[in-house]
């Protein structure tokens, strides 16, 4: 794989330009460029075993007036894959999830999201001491799963299960109920992504 690039530092992270052939596919272009970025982690991780590094990747674009959106997607997949379950040391735009529709969304609409999804439960954890807050994320970490989160949170089972039904009330939705469950699942990205 041969490729022309021009690499210079910005705001203490090192940026790769890299120039591709037009007569590939988007698809290919993407697993190129995965195939490269893997390539150099590697090898950046195996020189400098001290040294932490993480790459993210913005889409190909077929002008070079629009190499800023690269870039853009580059920093955000690399800012808000951090905060992805499954955590990656090589991060594409496309594969952030909804993170990469949320990047686009104001700090302020995102907050009053949030808030409104989450607030009262949040109020409630502080007032009271309670561990509803981290029930939810266990419970959303574990995809649901009642038997992991329980074991994470060192509880029985019909102990979590009690939990989750309070958090219902609380949040008035239905964990049953995906669009409920994807409600909730986007306050939590926003919390991580604000914090």
């Amino acid at each position: 794989m041969l490729l022309q690039a021009i690499i210079f530092p910005i705001q203490g992270n090192i940026v790769i330009i890299v120039f591709d052939t037009p007569d590939h596919t988007p698809k290919k272009r993407k697993e190129r460029m995965l195939v490269l970025a893997n390539r150099i982690h590697k090898e950046i991780e195996h020189s400098l075993d001290t040294m932490e590094c993480q790459i993210g990747l913005g889409r190909h674009y077929p002008s070079n007036m629009q190499l800023f959106r690269s870039f853009y997607e580059a920093k955000v997949a690399l800012e808000l894959g951090k905060y992805e379950s499954r955590h990656r040391s090589v991060r594409h735009f496309e594969d952030i999830g909804i993170a990469r529709l949320l990047s686009n969304v104001h700090n302020d609409l995102l907050l009053e999201y949030y808030e409104a999804t989450l607030g009262e439960l949040i109020l409630l954890d502080e007032e009271n001491d309670d561990f509803y807050m981290v029930t939810l994320e266990a419970f959303y970490n574990h995809n649901g799963d009642i038997n992991q989160t329980a074991e994470q949170l060192y509880i029985h089972p019909n102990t979590l299960r009690k939990r989750l039904k309070k958090l219902e009330t609380i949040l008035n939705v239905d964990f049953n109920q995906m669009e409920d469950m994807l409600k909730i699942f986007v306050a939590l990205k926003i919390m991580k992504i604000l914090k």
